[in-house]
Order: structure tokens, then C-alpha cells, then sequence
């Protein structure tokens, strides 16, 4: 998908050394993280971005043009093995996430940020190892949502669960082993 950037961005990716940041917004059970891949916090759109380093890493970020689910991974390494348990209890499966793509210039962000992946949050991968541990988040695309089963049958009792007062579904018993003649 081409995006359009904006003029300091531009001038940015033309210097000749460019400081890139990623920033990622997660949405988890008692309150929305914030992060970026800056050594340092960073303000941004009335947050404070906290400053992971190199404890964070993202994999790629892939587009393709023919339609399909993507997934980004988003892995945090060092985290102390007490708090695994609280990670556990706050990654919201299903819940938002956001990546954009920002450049530098004296510790501060040229201008806003690009918005490269918005995705829902997959179930997290563990790697525990005494002292420290990983856990690794991926982020799919809406599009992985279109390849999961609904549930549901199609039955009276099912389909008034869900719409009380709706009878579509009363007569399918009756016609399900009619014969019908076509002339």
C-alpha cells in the first residue's frame, strides 16, 4: 500500500544518516502499552513512549498484493522470570495493536509517525530461562479473523439465542427431506 510521507519525513530518509524508530501501541487487559525501539521515552500524540532498546525487536512487516492474513512478531527479551505470570494475566488475546514507523533528529521524532501495521493480538509464546525470559506477541492482520469458524448452527433453538423473535429457522425440519418436482 504506497503511503504519502510527509515533508520532514522526507527530508529524513533523504539525509544522509537517518535514526529510525518503531513505535507499538498495545492494547491489554487494565490499561494500553505504549513502546518504542528509542533507548529513551519519547513523547508522541500525548503518551509517553517507554524506551525498550535492543530489549525489543520486531520481525518484518509484510504487505503483499494478492489478499491474505500477515502477521508481524513483536518479541521483548530480559523481562525477569517473576513477572511472566503477570504478562500472562494482561496480554488481551484479540486486542489492538498498532506499529508506526518514525524518524529521529537530536533525541526527538521529526515528525508524526507513519502508521505501518494495525492488527489484533495473537495468543503469546513463552521462552522461559532463568534469569531472565521472552515472550514474543504476533500480531495478525483482520483479514487472519476471516479464516476462523463462526460457531453456531443453523437450528431454532440457536438462532433464537441470538434474535428472539426470529422464525426463519422453524420450517427447515419440515422441508429438510421433501421432494420437490421442478416443471
Amino acid at each position: 500500500m504506497p503511503r504519502n510521507l510527509a515533508t520532514p519525513n522526507q527530508t529524513a530518509v533523504l539525509s544522509q544518516f537517518v535514526e529510525l524508530v518503531l513505535l507499538v501501541r498495545l492494547d491489554f487487559a487494565p490499561e494500553t502499552v505504549y513502546l518504542c525501539s528509542a533507548p529513551f521515552n519519547l513523547v508522541w500524540g500525548g503518551q509517553t513512549w517507554l524506551g525498550v532498546g535492543a530489549l525489543g525487536k520486531v520481525s518484518g512487516v509484510t504487505e503483499a498484493s494478492e489478499v491474505g492474513a500477515q502477521a508481524t512478531v513483536l518479541t521483548m527479551t530480559g523481562i525477569p522470570v517473576e513477572y511472566m505470570g503477570d504478562a500472562l494475566q494482561v496480554i488481551v488475546y484479540g486486542g489492538v495493536a498498532q506499529l508506526y514507523v518514525g524518524f529521529l533528529s537530536a533525541g526527538a521524532l521529526v515528525t508524526d509517525p507513519i502508521p505501518a501495521n494495525l492488527g489484533l493480538i495473537d495468543a503469546p509464546d513463552l521462552d522461559v530461562d532463568a534469569p531472565t525470559s521472552t515472550i514474543s506477541i504476533t500480531i495478525e492482520s483482520e483479514m487472519a479473523d476471516l479464516q476462523r469458524a463462526r460457531g453456531g448452527r443453523l437450528t431454532t433453538c440457536d438462532q433464537r439465542s441470538r434474535f428472539t423473535f426470529d422464525a426463519c429457522c422453524d420450517i427447515i425440519s419440515q422441508i429438510q427431506d421433501k421432494l420437490l418436482l421442478w416443471q
